[in-house]
């Protein structure tokens, strides 16, 4: 136990575990040369053997120093680590429970042609837990757009969503994969984006149609984020462009202290960037770091008085 203790404590990186062992090494080279020489040579080092003393026991509280330098850093950096998973899986579940609404809603169009008075009530019904997320539209075998819930978008009617530049592509892969696709995001006004998702409906192997839904804002985003966690600003990327933000309580801290994770949904990839505020790890800065290096300089500083006297 304690040394695995001392093993999560010691968390040197890079070339500082080379470089203290290397230290080692050469001091005790020095130390042995020195200790097996003529008298005069030992004479000279048992003259020196209080800063010698006081030396060796600096290092170590510089070691110690920065190992807990590390461990703090990378505390805080696990929080944050447990703070995009969490969020990961909210929006996933999300996503996962949006789809399943859109698929009850396809196997009631696929048990028989729907029409525009059920599609409406149905349409209700499926997602009427499910705030953002609307228009609702059936798609038939041929790829056009049929219905539409609420009726008020009757504008869409009549798309053959093949022509569609973004719908096309997806609404294909959908079918060939028998499985529901994501579109990529679409800017629709300044700082709004948009994206739909298709659920394909089969009747054995004959293709019934499509339920098509599309996220009205960028307010889905900020439902599941927006003060949760004030103390870290939160990102969405999809394909290394920033769709979504969700600002801290305070300006964020470096990309070095940031943590990602990709998010998977109906064959789709996005990422998660969490990043703390400035303030939330000045809130989380340890003195005890500062406090060991100035007891460990003390601590040398009496061992080379005592073996001096």
């Amino acid at each position: 136990t304690g040394g695995s203790t001392a093993t999560r404590w010691l968390l040197l990186t890079g070339g500082d575990g080379t470089n203290a062992l290397l230290a080692i090494v050469v001091s005790a080279a020095v130390l042995a040369d020195a200790l097996m020489g003529s008298r005069a040579e030992r004479r000279a080092v048992a003259r020196w053997t209080p800063a010698i003393v006081w030396f060796a026991v600096f290092v170590c509280a510089l070691v110690l120093w920065r190992a807990l330098g590390l461990h703090e850093a990378e505390a805080l950096r696990g929080s944050t680590r447990l703070v995009a998973a969490g969020l990961r899986g909210e929006i996933e579940r999300d996503l996962a429970g949006r789809i399943a609404a859109l698929s009850r809603l396809g196997v009631l169009a696929g048990a028989h042609d729907p029409a525009a008075d059920s599609w409406q009530q149905n349409a209700r019904l499926a997602i009427r837990d499910l705030d953002r997320f609307e228009p609702v539209g059936w798609i038939d075998e041929h790829h056009v757009l049929r219905l539409v819930a609420p009726p008020g978008r009757i504008d869409l009617l009549g798309l053959d969503v093949r022509a569609d530049p973004v719908l096309g592509p997806v609404a294909a892969r959908a079918v060939a994969s028998r499985a529901p696709a994501v579109t990529r995001f679409v800017d629709f006004a300044p700082g709004s984006h948009r994206f739909a998702v298709l659920v394909p409906v089969f009747d054995h192997d004959a293709l019934r149609g499509l339920v098509v839904a599309m996220f009205i804002d960028s307010g889905w985003f900020e439902s599941l984020a927006k003060d949760r966690h004030p103390d870290y600003q939160i990102e969405l990327f999809e394909q290394g462009t920033r769709i979504e933000t969700v600002a801290g309580a305070a300006a964020p801290a470096g990309e070095d202290w940031a943590s990602e994770l990709p998010i998977r949904v109906a064959e789709t990839e996005w990422t998660l960037r969490v990043t703390p505020t400035l303030d939330h790890l000045g809130a989380r800065d340890s003195r005890l770091p500062d406090a060991s290096l100035a007891l460990g300089a003390l601590l040398a500083t009496l061992l080379a008085l005592c073996t001096w006297l």
